[in-house]
This record gives structure tokens, sequence and C-alpha cells, in this order.
């Protein structure tokens, strides 16, 4: 499937510093904590960290509800814009119409970026069908910048990075900003984001999901 999009190239973030995986705080009856949320937002603010990458593998995305995800998506981006932050909100989930509803609602909101990794129990057959599945989410939003996570240890899901950036351009995504990279730490890792942060003079980004790989990833040129 090729989706044609003729709508000029979103940019990239061009994120510089730390992003916080931020946590899905929860009351004693299960609900959404919104106090624990802002104690969060106020806490990263006052330690100089200016992006959240909000309902990750940290935020235990796939384990929520989809009101819930939309809830706390709307509440990040208003403590976002409150204390001077960018979010960036993870819409990756098993159902692609779920995650197609989230794109469009991070948009809607006022989200600065999406995010979304793969699903991972009918996983993508290949490159290309992983880029389809991609393109259609990142469409749902597309005046924003759109990263692949790409985290194969959870999800299983291990093409090589370089060939689904040139999948993706077949099927013309003007936001497709890059990659959120987790699998640096097997093959091909660092030789892959070295070769997307080199293609086309820097056209996508790059960010390490590996905080315990940060000196490596500064080394490697990646700045998020």
């Amino acid at each position: 499937v090729c989706v044609l999009q003729s709508a000029a190239a979103t940019e990239p973030l061009r994120v510089h510093g730390l992003v916080a995986a931020t946590f899905t705080p929860f009351t004693a009856s299960m609900a959404i904590n919104p106090n624990a949320v802002e104690k969060q937002a106020a806490w990263l603010n006052k330690t100089g960290v200016k992006y959240v990458f909000v309902s990750g593998t940290t935020g235990e995305s796939v384990k929520l509800t989809l009101n819930e995800r939309l809830s706390q998506a709307k509440l990040w981006v208003e403590l976002a814009k409150k204390y001077g932050m960018t979010t960036i909100i993870h819409v990756g989930a098993e159902c692609l119409e779920d995650a197609k509803t989230m794109a469009s609602n991070a948009q809607s909101i006022g989200a600065d970026a999406v995010g979304a990794m793969p699903p991972s129990f009918f996983k993508p057959a290949s490159v290309e069908a992983l880029a389809a599945h991609m393109s259609a989410i990142a469409l749902s939003a597309p005046k924003l910048p759109f990263y692949y996570y790409h985290i194969p240890s959870m999800d299983g899901v291990v093409f090589p990075m370089y060939d689904f950036v040139q999948a993706m351009e077949k099927t013309e995504t003007s936001n497709f900003a890059g990659i959120k990279y987790t699998g640096l730490y097997q093959y091909p890792g660092f030789m892959d984001a070295a070769r997307i942060l080199a293609y086309k003079g820097g056209r996508y980004e790059v960010l390490s999901g590996r905080d315990e790989m940060m000196l490596e990833a500064l080394a490697a040129g990646i700045k998020g």
C-alpha cells in the first residue's frame, strides 16, 4: 500500500538533550493520578528536562485502555505547555485503528510529535509491511513529526532501520521524522544508526532509547 501525501515535509524536532520517558501513576483504585502526573512535570522542569515521551514502555502503554491513553495525552500536553516542555505522544498499539485514533487526537490537542512501536503479536512480515502500517499511523497526524519506536527486545520486530527509512520514503509519508532507536545493543545497532544519521545530509533524526548507552550514542552523533 502506497499512501501519497502532497503536503510539504514536516521537519523533525531536532531534539538536543534528555527526553524523559514518563511513568503512568495510579491511585489506590487504579485510576490515573493527575496530581502525580503534575508532580512529575514540575520535577522534570525543575531539573532542566525539556522533552517528554508519554505512554511509552516506561509508561506501560500497551497495558492501558484507549481512554486512559487519550486522557493521559491530554493531561501531559496541558502540563507541558504550563512547564515549557515538548511532548512526544506514543500512539503505538496492537490495533491499527486505535493507533490512528491516538495520533489524530495528539494533533488535535496540540502535541508536538507522535511516535509508535509496531504490533508485537501479529508482527509485520516485511519491512514494506511495517512501513505501510507506520505510514497509516503517521498520516493520521500529518502536521506532526512522526518517529518510529524501534524496540526489538520487547516487540521482536528486528528489521534494519536503514532499510525501514528507505521503505518509509516509498510511502511518501511527509511527516516521517526519524527513529527512536532502542535496539542499539544488537546488530546492526550503531552502524545502522550512523547510516541513518548520514543519509541525505541528516534528513532524519535518530534518538537513543538506551540510557546506559548515552556516551556511545553521543559519540555516534545522536543528540537526543
